[in-house]
Parts: C-alpha cells; structure tokens; sequence
C-alpha cells in the first residue's frame, strides 16, 4: 500500500509489486474518467433544466429548443442525450418514481398484515402527491395510457402500483 500511495500522488512506481498494480489499476476502473464526468454533468443538467420547463409550461408546451436555449447547449447536444421529449419526460417522470417506490418500500417495510401494508401504501401515495405535486402529475399522465415514444425496456423501470399492491393482497387482508 505504501508503493501504491506513491503512484497515486505521482512519486516512484514498484512496477515489479503486483499488488501495487492491481490495486492502481483497481482504482483507475472505479474512477470515471473526466470526460465521463462531464457528460454525466451536463445529461443532469438537461434533465434539472428541463424539469423546472416542464413544471413550469406543461410536456405539451415545453420545446426542447428551450431546453437547449436554457441549458446554452447546442440542439444536438441535447438531442444527443435524449432522442425525443418524450425520452426525456420519462426521466424526468423516473426521477419521480425513485422518491415513490423508496417511500412505498419504507412505508411496507414497517407493517406485517397486507391490510396494514395496503393502507400504508394508500396514506403514502397520498402523501407523495402533496409532497410531489408536478412528479405526481407526470406519472399520473404518464400511467394514464397516453402515447409515448419511447423503447419498451424504459418503459418497464416505471412503477406500477399494482404489482405492489397485489404483493400485499397476497399476504392476506
């Protein structure tokens, strides 16, 4: 670890330790790389910049030339990183279910009886579209059956709140 501490802050290098070497190379395949970075920096920035347009105007009168306009990204920039609005509205939309599903899981977690899970469930979801009016909105308009152009496998990652619903009705009510 000595030797490999010294290669990480550019001093000597014990190329002959093959531990030094694993544990250098270890370090170089955790780390993402800056213009990985980068990226990933300016996707969360279309995505926050395009969340607070949504919120603000509505899927339907949001452009994603404002998108590109309110980001200083070039059109293709952005359009690299999502194809579509609709691409990005789910995202937007996902970023949304995260908070639901951990509030659902938490909420489930806490009680035994199906019953008591499914009320849970109830007061959580209620809580989440007071707490979360514009994600509520999306998913609620998202869930709705409205026509997305956006691939099945993204689709799925969505929660449906059926499938956790019938889990707690299978533990008895």
């Amino acid at each position: 670890q000595y030797f490999c501490k010294k290669i990480l802050f550019g001093r000597n290098f014990a190329s002959d330790n093959p531990f030094c070497l694993r544990y250098f190379l270890q370090i170089i395949k955790n780390t993402m790389t800056k213009r990985e970075q980068s990226k990933q920096k300016r996707r969360e920035r279309i995505v926050e910049v395009a969340e607070k347009l949504f919120f603000e105007k509505g899927i339907n009168n949001a452009t994603m030339d404002e998108v590109a306009k309110l980001t200083k990204f070039s059109k293709a920039t952005v359009y690299s990183y999502f194809p579509s609005k609709d691409e990005l509205f789910f995202t937007i939309c996902q970023r949304g279910n995260e908070i639901l599903q951990q509030k659902l899981n938490e909420v489930t977690e806490n009680h035994v009886l199906g019953v008591d899970k499914v009320r849970a469930i109830g007061f959580a979801f209620f809580d989440f579209a007071n707490n979360y009016p514009h994600y509520y909105r999306f998913i609620s308009y998202f869930v709705s059956g409205s026509d997305f152009a956006i691939p099945e496998e993204m689709e799925s990652k969505m929660l449906h709140l059926d499938k956790t619903l019938t889990k707690c009705i299978e533990l008895g009510i």
